[in-house]
């Protein structure tokens, strides 16, 4: 597949989400069931085969747009106990849960572009966003299969000259796509995308009067913002959006677990969970609802400190 212009860029970047998407919805999910998480939860899909009972509609947007990975998407737990949804239920906003899993900052800013365009915009986008070393790729076709006798080559947008033109002979080289950067590219490039994302959505919500407030569940990539790039003077993210504590109120709150249980300011019942979903999803993977609790709480204390 050649990448020789815009066009084509684009129509990649529609196909892997489409591939994604359809691959997750069709193959993943059957009766609103999946198999990853042994038939728990219910998975509602809405037409942009996003995790959302409701439709959107054009022109009405939600008040509130939350990005993130499989986390924000709440993988291995029930649908109304995300932290978008907890948002949703503590503060009466109305919010569209934007959440892909295994999505990158540059899928995040992808998808908030979608519904600029299609729905509207929002008054607030919070963001959960996944590890630096998330890095968007575009694949010729299928994934790659490392067992085979030929590995298919990389089509990105992205990479240095020999891989968008294909030039480069990897027949016997093992790539992995779309898992972990650090098997393809340097961490400083991923670094790279992950910043000018995150830039990208700041300025462009400076610009259209979004309130922006992002945080990451990657304890590695928050020390890379607190303990180096936010100390530079001349560093081009705006601090005040950043929420530094999520971790820290996170592993703080577990004495609250008992109060919590059985005294709910969401009036649901969280004891049912406790001993199952309260602290791994049921996919034996994923955060909690313990963890989605304090994240939500997060995002709600930035909103009011700054409003």
């Amino acid at each position: 597949m050649k990448n020789t212009s815009i066009d084509t860029i684009t129509n990649n970047i529609s196909f892997a989400k489409k591939l994604y998407h359809n691959t997750f919805s069709d193959l993943l999910i059957t009766n609103n069931k999946t198999d990853i998480d042994n038939r728990v939860n219910d998975y509602y899909l809405n037409s942009q085969n996003f995790r959302d009972k409701k439709e959107w509609v054009s022109e009405d947007p939600a008040e509130i747009v939350a990005l993130g990975c499989s986390l924000t998407y709440g993988l291995g737990i029930p649908q109304e106990y995300n932290w978008p949804s907890i948002v949703q239920s503590k503060t009466g906003n109305t919010v569209a849960n934007l959440g892909i899993c295994g999505a990158s900052a540059e899928l995040n800013l992808n998808s908030f572009l979608l519904y600029l365009d299609r729905v509207g915009k929002p008054k607030y986008v919070l963001a959960c966003f996944a590890d630096y070393l998330r890095y968007s790729h575009i694949a010729d076709g299928k994934f790659y299969n490392v067992d085979g006798p030929e590995a298919k080559k990389v089509v990105s947008f992205l990479r240095t000259s020999d891989y968008t033109t294909g030039k480069i002979n990897i027949k016997n080289k093992i790539i992995k796509l779309p898992g972990e950067a650090i098997d393809l590219i340097p961490a400083q490039e991923s670094l790279h995308q992950y910043i000018s994302s995150i830039y990208i959505i700041e300025k462009i919500c400076k610009l259209l009067d979004i309130k922006f407030y992002w945080e990451t569940w990657s304890e590695t990539t928050q020390n890379i913002f607190t303990k180096n790039l936010f100390l530079e003077e001349e560093f081009c993210l705006d601090k005040n959006n950043h929420i530094e504590n999520i971790q820290t109120n996170f592993i703080s709150c577990h004495k609250e677990d008992q109060h919590l249980v059985t005294n709910s300011i969401d009036k649901v019942d969280f004891s049912k969970h406790k001993g199952g979903m309260w602290f791994i999803g049921s996919d034996g993977a994923h955060k909690g609802i313990h963890w989605h609790y304090h994240t939500a709480e997060s995002f709600i204390k930035k909103m009011e400190m700054l409003c």
